[in-house]
């Protein structure tokens, strides 16, 4: 077991929230457009306290 699935399996114990986005194939810095707009939208949303856009939204 990676040392990511233990860190998801004790958080998951101790009954604690958390964010956890799996990219296969991808490795540390390695996570594409998509790995780069979830980083992006976390920090948005956990440091600044603001919302992504809905990219998936109908204009």
């Amino acid at each position: 077991m990676t040392a990511s699935m233990r860190l998801a399996a004790a958080l998951i114990k101790a009954n604690k929230d958390f964010d956890l986005i799996v990219i296969p194939g991808g490795g540390h810095g390695d996570e594409g457009r998509y790995g780069s707009r979830r980083r992006k939208d976390f920090f948005r949303k956990h440091l600044l306290g603001l919302e992504s856009p809905d990219i998936n939204a109908i204009p």
